[in-house]
């Protein structure tokens, strides 16, 4: 059957599509979709402060009921790095894309006054993230030789992809900062600035999306990412396991 047919059955409603039907009091039950998040763009990733924690330990802001969800401020970043002494006792959460320009192999580095986590994921998405570097007690601003796991392994980055990341941050008492840096094929080592960060959000409209990019809009990202609180990921729409 191609064509959709309203039967009405005294006061219940069955609408009947293809070989699927449900009454009209379960579809008003269905959540509703989730709205997109905004655009991602170019050049700022979003910076979130939670005061009033103390300890000088990552986990100490992770054991808060504030993380990550209701931060008492956000700012915007253009760069990956905080040089301000903003104050004490207090943790941060930076999150967004690095885009890098040219393919190859490249090293992060991470600088921190508390101490400082660099996460960063294979891809797109935040079910890939992994540590990759640390500044386990304080280093000065910029300084990313302290402690070896300041330096990440090796990572083989391609151009143009996005690849999700995360900075967790605790400062306790006395100065605070935190930077991240890189360097790879024909880059010297510096702080990754807004030519390569991106913020949170969906990639910009694009007629000449796949139809499997566009269903993965339509259909995972409306529906789906909303129930599940997945973050958006382009690059795994959903399997038709069923053939449908």
């Amino acid at each position: 059957m191609t064509m959709v047919e309203l039967l009405s059955l005294g006061s219940i409603v069955i609408v009947v599509s293809g070989c699927q039907s449900w009454q009209l009091d379960d579809i008003k039950s269905l959540p509703p979709s989730a709205a997109l998040t905004e655009i991602s763009e170019q050049g700022k990733v979003e910076l979130r402060y939670y005061d009033n924690i103390s300890g000088r330990k990552v986990p100490d802001l992770l054991e808060s009921p504030k993380y990550p969800n209701n931060p008492d401020q956000i700012v915007e970043l253009t760069s990956l790095e905080v040089n301000q002494n903003r104050g004490d006792n207090y943790g941060a959460l930076t999150r967004g894309y690095i885009v890098p320009s040219v393919s190859g192999e490249y090293t992060l580095f991470v600088s921190g006054d508390d101490e400082t986590q660099l996460w960063l994921s294979t891809d797109s998405s935040k079910e890939n993230l992994s540590l990759i570097a640390v500044v386990t007690g304080y280093t000065s601003r910029q300084q990313y030789t302290k402690y070896s796991s300041q330096t990440s392994p090796i990572q083989a980055l391609s151009r143009g992809k996005r690849y999700y990341f995360e900075l967790r941050f605790k400062e306790a008492t006395g100065g605070d900062h935190f930077s991240v840096a890189w360097q790879g094929p024909g880059i010297s080592q510096h702080v990754i600035g807004s030519d390569h960060i991106y913020s949170l959000g969906i990639l910009p409209s694009n007629d000449d999306w796949s139809n499997a990019e566009a269903f993965s809009l339509g259909y995972r990202v409306g529906f789906l990412d909303g129930t599940k609180a997945f973050v958006f990921n382009p690059e795994f729409p959903p399997k038709d396991t069923d053939q449908d």
